[in-house]
């Protein structure tokens, strides 16, 4: 059925996030933009404060900088400095680890028989291969003291032969975690559902999808009530509870109280068809709020350190 018409939402959402989730089958898709977790409208600097001895954690530092230069005025300085007024402060503490792990390759070896006529030949080879880990530790706090966000650890680390290579890499994915403290990032969501028995609810399902809405999504929500088979319960529960994330997120700021109701109604799916796509839905659902929940309340308080540096 779906064949016979083209979900606008769906169509638009495919041509935005299409390296993120394939198009095509039932599914509610969203682009939802996420803002800053720390506001420069109002800061009249950002400062980066670092260990400016440390070529790696200087070299880090500058390049956020550059990039945030466009969002507000930036200056890199050393940890430490007292903030003036106006100004919000970035510090990263950072930490580089280098370690090896053993891994086997083919390589390509000549080898010739008694007659010697001689051949290339794939032979396994032990290596010791560098395992490159950065540990950053970033916070946020004003010219007051007060903080913005709190500490966090940041841990990463890349495999590769080229062990300069594998550090540019940590570097850039470090560089977009913390930038994004700054910025609004959009964030593609993709919940699929089940095709309905009823060709009537896979009809309103098709509507919900095309343009979800309170209406649609509680049209789905009254039609499982009268479902008597508990999976065809479940499937229309579950793309009842996927319209209402559609609808929460479709506004500026998402809608916590359609949030909640999506979270009981894809539980309600999950006790009764416990399945991995039900399960994962709720942990979406409980995601979005998590981080809801992070930015309406900033905790204070001291990151754990993972082992291994020293």
């Amino acid at each position: 059925m779906l064949a016979r018409r083209t979900p606008r939402l769906a169509l638009l959402v495919c041509v935005l996030s299409s390296a993120l989730a394939g198009c095509g089958g039932l599914a509610f898709r969203m682009v939802h933009r996420v803002p800053p977790r720390v506001s420069l409208a109002e800061a009249r600097v950002l400062w980066i404060a670092t260990d400016v001895t440390d070529a790696l954690a200087q070299r880090v530092a500058e390049r956020i900088a550059r990039s945030l230069a466009t969002e507000c005025e930036t200056r890199v300085v050393p940890v430490g400095r007292p903030p003036e007024a106006g100004v919000v402060v970035l510090t990263i503490a950072l930490r580089r680890s280098l370690s090896h792990r053993p891994a086997t390759v083919m390589q390509s070896e000549w080898q010739c028989d008694p007659t010697g006529a001689c051949f290339p030949r794939q032979m396994p080879r032990v290596i010791d291969v560098p395992v490159v880990r950065l540990l950053a530790r970033v916070s946020v706090h004003d010219g007051d003291g007060r903080v913005l966000e709190a500490p966090r650890v940041l841990d990463v680390s890349e495999t590769g032969e080229d062990e300069m290579g594998a550090e540019l890499r940590l570097v850039g994915r470090l560089q977009r975690d913390i930038e994004s403290t700054f910025r609004a990032v959009d964030e593609a969501i993709t919940l699929s559902v089940e095709s309905l028995a009823d060709a009537a609810m896979e009809d309103a399902l098709e509507d919900a999808i095309e343009a979800p809405s309170l209406l649609r999504c509680a049209a789905l929500e009254d039609r499982a009530a009268q479902v008597a088979d508990r999976s065809e319960r479940a499937r229309v529960l579950h793309a009842s509870g996927s319209c209402h994330v559609a609808v929460a997120l479709s506004g500026e700021e998402p809608d916590v109280a359609e949030l909640r109701r999506a979270e009981q109604l894809l539980l309600s799916a999950v006790r009764l068809r416990p399945v991995q796509r039900y399960a994962l839905a709720v942990a979406e659902v409980r995601r979005i709020l998590a981080r809801l929940r992070l930015r309406a309340e900033v905790p204070i308080g001291e990151p754990t350190i993972p082992e291994g540096y020293r």
